[in-house]
């Protein structure tokens, strides 16, 4: 039994919101959605992530960012701030870049390059090198470090800072689909396939982790619950406001964030 995903065609199913601010390229006459996520596959001046598309105004809007990747800056709105507009992201590739946070690794730069201008040029210098694979990088000006190491990998010998040791670096990593979506305070309802006791959140996870089918899970600590399905996304999701609210997490290939608005 493999997971039931909310998806279509290796994108999300679009919803009304959007990415503002941080839209590489834009593109008039397209006709709908499916031709905007076509439009995203067959870029190559960068990695597209994810889309915006007006309907009326037939304008695609490509991004390098997706919702996680986004999130730090607050820049993803939904609905979207602009009215119209349905968004939608990717599934069908292996990674994304993590949340850009105030960090570093120490003393252990495989490359060290000194006219990269922006973070997210740094993050595709770590996706062009050859030599090595290239997991993470910290920039900072015009200075890019490229690692062959993350923080799981880095952690046994503690040289991985938050905040940077030295003033104003700046961390991202590649995160490999398959772990574990963060938190969200938010709930599938209807769509469990088992519930348990469990003493803690991790507990839950492992439960579902050594379930076969288990998608995402629920859990509440106030009671200890922990609900499991093979179900997970955003179609499903309910953002939580009642008290003793429920934790959500998810695992496979759909990239998951905490700063979206449940349906």
């Amino acid at each position: 039994m493999s997971c039931v995903l909310p998806t279509d065609y290796g994108w999300t199913i679009p919803v009304s919101g959007c990415i503002k601010n941080n839209n590489d390229k834009y593109i008039m006459e397209v006709d709908d959605m499916d031709d905007c996520h076509k439009r995203c596959e067959d870029e190559t001046e960068f990695v597209c992530l994810s889309v915006d598309y007006e309907s009326e105004l037939k304008v695609c809007f490509l991004s390098r960012h997706n919702r996680a990747s986004i999130r730090s800056l607050g820049e993803y709105t939904q609905p979207c701030y602009a009215e119209g507009y349905q968004y939608s992201e990717r599934t069908d590739t292996e990674f994304y870049w993590s949340d850009a946070v105030p960090g570093c690794i120490r003393l252990n730069n495989v490359v060290h390059e000194d006219q990269i201008s922006s973070l997210s040029a740094c993050q595709d210098r770590c996706l062009s090198e050859t030599d090595f694979t290239c997991l993470s990088i910290e920039h900072k000006d015009s200075l890019c470090n490229l690692h062959r190491y993350n923080r799981d990998t880095i952690r046994p010998t503690s040289d991985y800072t938050q905040p940077c040791y030295t003033p104003d670096w700046t961390y991202s990593e590649r995160v490999k689909f398959g772990s574990w979506t963060d938190d969200l305070d938010a709930c599938i309802r209807s769509h469990n396939m088992n519930e348990l006791e469990v003493p803690d959140l991790e507990a839950c996870r492992m439960m579902c982790a050594q379930t076969d089918g288990c998608c995402s899970f629920d859990y509440r600590d106030s009671d200890h619950q922990c609900l499991l399905s093979a179900y997970k996304g955003l179609p499903l999701i309910l953002q939580r406001t009642t008290p003793n609210p429920l934790t959500y997490q998810a695992t496979g290939t759909l990239r998951e964030s905490t700063n979206f608005v449940g349906i």
